[in-house]
């Protein structure tokens, strides 16, 4: 009975593991490594999300740092976007409408936004195209089409 339930069970497993291949990781994706710098009129933008839209396929995204950097990740464990074509889109943090005070810090002390004042969503006017290996990108808002 064992001999006969054996390669069925092996053909079950392994269309199990065909089936959820495409739900962790790259799933088989070619996937470049995508970093790089925004700025808006030559600063570094911090709390911004940069994501990269490929044609067919998983969008890409990752926020900006108080220097301005991002990397960009394509899924839970993987790092990167899709080898090919993308279009950009940005959406910048607003800052806090009401500053409050960090630790009781007196008001004078309080951080400052290095964000644009008004939160907007921004589409990079030309595509990029993301290459198998290390991409790195510098984007200006002041070169970005605002929507």
């Amino acid at each position: 009975m064992y001999e006969k339930l054996c390669p069925a069970i092996t053909i079950l497993f392994a269309a199990l593991c065909v089936a959820t291949a495409g739900c962790f990781g790259s799933g088989g994706a070619n996937i470049g490594q995508v970093e790089g710098t925004l700025l808006d009129n030559g600063k570094p933008v911090d709390g911004a999300k940069v994501t990269f839209y490929p044609i067919g396929g998983r969008p890409s995204s990752g926020s900006t740092d108080a220097d301005g950097h991002f990397e960009l990740k394509y899924s839970a464990d993987t790092m990167g976007a899709m080898v090919g074509t993308h279009e950009v889109r940005i959406n910048t943090t607003p800052p806090s409408s009401v500053p409050q005070p960090l630790g009781g810090a007196a008001p004078n002390k309080m951080p400052k936004s290095s964000g644009p004042a008004i939160p907007k969503q921004y589409v990079w006017p030309e595509e990029v195209e993301v290459t198998s290996g290390t991409n790195e990108v510098t984007f200006d808002l002041k070169d970005a089409k605002s929507t």
